[in-house]
């Protein structure tokens, strides 16, 4: 397996993995309808506005979202630099 393709394949893997487990979070429920609710895993991404807040609405927390980001990259680089070591010591040619 080249470079490219390791890559290609821990990047989609660590992505995906990153959108289902945020879209789950995403879709649970809140503790309370009054207060405000964190959305995203691991750091979060959107603010549920509470009954009182003062927009109304909920607010996306940029740092949060660049830092899942983040975090998703490198593990996904983390994954594909995983299967070359492993594809080079099972016999098989990297």
């Amino acid at each position: 397996m080249g470079i490219r393709s390791s890559l290609s394949v821990g990047l989609a893997w660590s992505f995906g993995v990153f959108a289902i487990i945020n879209g789950l979070d995403f879709v649970r429920r809140p503790a309370c309808h009054d207060c405000g609710f964190p959305r995203g895993v691991p750091f979060t991404i959107y603010y549920d506005a509470g009954l009182f807040s003062a927009t109304g609405r909920g607010d996306i927390l940029w740092t949060g979202l660049i830092a899942d980001a983040a975090v998703a990259l490198f593990s996904g680089i983390l994954l594909a630099w995983l299967m070359r070591v492993t594809a080079g010591k099972s016999g098989r040619p990297a």
